[in-house]
């Protein structure tokens, strides 16, 4: 009886002790598993960097993201091999989002995986032939980072921490993901990065951000074979100067495309009250504050000698009311500044019909457009069936006219076919760019463009078109990237 007594009290021992050492062993697992699999990778973006792009779930991204956009396309191959081959059926917290971010030409690319994962992806690759030689390790912050030479003839460096790969052509964004992590010197502590990443679009091919002062970013979709980004002008983050060229309400205008040459390469259309346009030190009794309407743009166009040549067309309510101030001015000596001279009053010009005029080198008509569109000088003009074209050359002027007046407009220009196609209605300022001429116009649409774009010549083998709109106290864009 006794010997039945121990043996009870042994088996009851043993379950007992089975069953605590089943929970702490689970517990120990699922710590782990938590370690693993719970990573927050915007921690892990150093705050340097200035170029993020995120996808919520990039099974579409391999196939429709435009990579040519990537300065570096290795990068890019890199990453999509990661998200393909490194899918883990375990409970992955956040499922398979996925991050390239860049400082300058550094990369980094960050995905939730498995450590037992992430071996079976680096035994692909030198299966392959796409990493050669066994691996440098180096041990940094108790981390190993890897580095393999690959069949590119470079080293491409990876580590697996706090649950996520960790993986760049730079041992140094490695060390700098390392060296940050955990210090409050990341991306997620951006409060202007964290207000945009609550906006942005799960059911977009990917959201970019990119930082000036603050962060923009927008939203890249894809449809009908080409790309839009869809963006947003945060008022306690945009420059002021910039919040405040957008924050237009829209007029009743529309862009006419026989007033514009046939070769411009860029236009900037603005679509209001021409008083909206006005700037705080520029005189509230400006000609063109009485005389102008708000149908304005700045073209950027070649003459056939392929010189680039800028005017700024401004369309006039009443072009007789206008010269008739101008000349009264002048002739009435009111205003020494408004001095003006005929420049082509010859009997043989071709263009007798339109006087070209220059003013006064300090009077610039255009001044009140100036911050909108660039800071050069404006003071020879002429005037065109009721609009006024003002340029900083006589030579910019006759070249304009030429085209018009030969019928080399820009209905013909597969610039304005974009226009037509997916103009918004409701857009104060319109941008139309060819690949030529993306990235060298003024800083009212550079500040929405990432500049990690500006030193890829594959940008040139795109179209683009980009529109904003206002919508209570926000200001929003779309831009539509069309394949040449």
């Amino acid at each position: 009886m006794q010997t039945k007594k121990v043996l009870r009290v042994i088996f009851i021992s043993i379950v007992v002790g089975s069953i605590i050492a089943i929970g702490v062993y689970a517990f120990i697992k699922l710590k782990f598993n938590e370690e693993v699999y719970h990573a927050d990778l915007f921690s892990l973006v150093p705050s340097e960097n200035d170029i993020l792009f995120y996808s919520h779930d990039p099974q579409n991204l391999t196939e429709l993201f435009p990579s040519a956009l990537f300065k570096d396309p290795s990068c890019f191959q890199v990453a999509k091999s990661v998200y393909t081959e490194c899918q883990s059926n375990a409970n992955i917290s956040g499922g398979n989002e996925i991050i390239l971010s860049f400082k300058d030409d550094d990369d980094l690319i960050l995905y939730r995986s498995t450590p037992q994962k992430i071996r079976e992806w680096e035994e692909t690759r030198i299966k392959n032939q796409e990493f050669l030689f066994a691996p440098q390790k180096e041990l940094y912050r108790n981390t190993t980072i890897f580095a393999y030479l690959t069949a590119e003839n470079r080293f491409f460096c990876f580590a697996y921490y706090q649950g996520a790969f960790v993986g760049s052509f730079s041992k140094k964004m490695i060390y700098s993901v390392l060296d940050t992590s955990g210090a409050k010197e990341t991306v997620r502590n951006s409060d202007s990065f964290n207000m945009l990443l609550k906006i942005s679009g799960e059911k977009s091919l990917a959201s970019c951000f990119f930082k000036k002062n603050d962060w923009f970013a927008f939203d890249i979709s894809y449809n009908n074979g080409n790309y839009w980004l869809d963006g947003c002008l945060l008022p306690a983050y945009s420059p002021k100067e910039l919040y405040e060229t957008f924050n237009l309400t829209p007029g009743g205008h529309e862009l006419n495309p026989e007033l514009i040459p046939g070769t411009a390469s860029g236009i900037i259309y603005s679509n209001t009250s021409y008083d909206q346009l006005h700037v705080n030190e520029i005189k509230k009794d400006s000609l063109l504050l009485r005389h102008a309407t708000g149908d304005v743009s700045l073209v950027y166009y070649t003459d056939t000698a392929s010189s680039v040549h800028k005017a700024i067309c401004v369309e006039l309510i009443n072009r007789e009311d206008f010269l008739k101030e101008l000349s009264s001015c002048v002739l009435q000596n009111k205003d020494q500044d408004l001095y003006l001279k005929i420049i082509n009053s010859e009997d043989n010009h071709p263009h007798k019909e339109e006087k070209i005029f220059q003013l006064h080198p300090s009077v610039h008509l255009t001044s009140c457009l100036g911050k909108i569109y660039d800071k050069n000088d404006w003071n020879i003009f002429t005037l065109y069936k009721g609009y006024l074209i003002v340029a900083d050359s006589k030579e910019s002027i006759e070249n304009y006219l030429h085209q018009l007046k030969s019928g080399h407009t820009f209905d013909k220009n597969p610039l304005y076919k974009l226009y037509t196609d997916n103009r918004n209605t409701d857009a104060v300022v319109s941008v139309l760019l060819n690949g030529d001429e993306i990235y060298k116009h003024p800083v009212s649409h550079k500040e929405i463009i990432p500049e990690y774009f500006s030193n890829n010549d594959s940008c040139r083998d795109y179209e683009t078109l980009i529109q904003f709109h206002k919508e209570d106290e926000l200001i929003y864009y779309n831009a539509i990237l069309v394949k040449r």
